[in-house]
């Protein structure tokens, strides 16, 4: 009798369980097509039986799971930005042949999006990753050259020297030639101003009520990228002297210490 109830119990859970809904997403362009295919469970954050399938002129060329790194499934979600869906193709690299992009993301709080991004070689597609981290990243010619950028932050400044939501992520652009990243950041120097600005300018705002030192960290990696380190040092100790940097709980305590320690954080990531 007890083993009956506990089927009955069983059958009764398993058909009050939400169920799987069947979801693709099509892109295409030319000749080429893209579909990324899932089950999503309701009511949760849990999908399985992910797959990309890509055809050239109506014929399959590639099949298979396209998760990758720390998305591992169920706990590994499509991942469109904005109005786009989460399985696009675009040509990033102006050479004609559009890249089939990927955008996956592993929930939590704080992360992370990653993209698989994959190229045609001639015979087959092969892939290049990204872990895009928080910030996620945006597809732009910003200088009309017809090479496309992915602007993005650097998602190492979270939690590096403040809470997350007191931290601030410098920009990061990237280009993707031939299937390589290049780190090309440097080349907007209009837009590494731009985001200085804005770090800076939230700085000024909470310095005097809340923990400064993440706004003032990627102002500094902004003005370390445009070349004015000796001014940025000078800023630096002036405001460690006036007491504006700070710490709410994060080491270190000092603020001359902090400027060594950001100053040597930055170095280590290539500032």
């Amino acid at each position: 009798m007890r083993a009956r109830s506990i089927l009955i119990a069983l059958a009764a859970l398993a058909a009050s369980a939400s169920p799987a809904l069947a979801t693709t997403e099509t892109a295409t362009s030319g000749s080429i097509s893209a579909t990324l295919s899932y089950d999503h469970v309701q009511d949760s954050f849990e999908y399985t039986n992910m797959q990309l399938a890509i055809s050239r002129a109506g014929t399959q060329v590639l099949a298979g799971d396209p998760t990758f790194g720390d998305c591992d499934s169920p706990f590994c979600a499509p991942a469109g930005f904005g109005n786009r869906d989460s399985v696009i193709i675009d040509d990033l690299d102006g050479d004609g042949e559009p890249e089939v992009i990927v955008d996956l993301y592993t929930g939590g709080a704080h992360c992370c999006y990653l993209s698989r991004f994959y190229r045609w070689n001639g015979t087959t597609y092969v892939s290049a990753d990204r872990n895009f981290g928080d910030p996620g990243y945006r597809i732009a010619d910003l200088d009309g050259d017809g090479v496309k950028e992915l602007i993005t932050a650097d998602y190492r400044f979270g939690y590096a020297f403040t809470a997350f939501a007191f931290s601030v992520m410098p920009i990061r652009i990237y280009d993707l030639r031939a299937g390589s990243w290049e780190l090309v950041t440097k080349r907007f120097p209009d837009r590494i101003r731009k985001d200085a600005k804005a770090a800076w300018k939230t700085f000024t705002k909470i310095s005097r009520n809340e923990e400064p030192r993440g706004a003032i960290a990627a102002w500094t990696a902004d003005q370390l990228m445009l070349g004015h380190r000796r001014y940025a040092k000078r800023t630096l100790d002036r405001l460690a002297r006036q007491g504006r940097l700070p710490s709410d709980g994060f080491a270190p305590k000092s603020q001359r210490k902090f400027v060594r320690d950001l100053l040597r954080f930055l170095a280590k990531r290539g500032y």
